[in-house]
């Protein structure tokens, strides 16, 4: 496994491990590839920084993870 930035071909596969935990807990989706899409490119977010997808051996995306600092005031806790 390594750990890697998103790219943008990464937004369904992340969508997707989004709704594999919403469909558990909420019996619903939460994200499409779309609002994923969206979100890696937002002004504000960096996915060099600010963004991690986990890739499996075959190259699968097996896990996401991203910090931002919502309050915009520059810390992120």
């Amino acid at each position: 496994m390594k750990l890697r930035p998103p790219t943008l071909a990464d937004a369904e596969a992340v969508a997707a491990l989004f709704n594999d935990v919403s469909m558990a807990l909420y019996g619903s989706p939460e994200v499409s590839a779309k609002d994923m899409r969206l979100w890696l490119q937002a002004p504000d977010f960096d996915l060099e920084r600010d963004a991690v997808v986990a890739e499996a051996e075959d190259r699968s995306v097996v896990g996401y993870g991203d910090l931002s600092d919502a309050s915009r005031v520059g810390r992120v806790i």
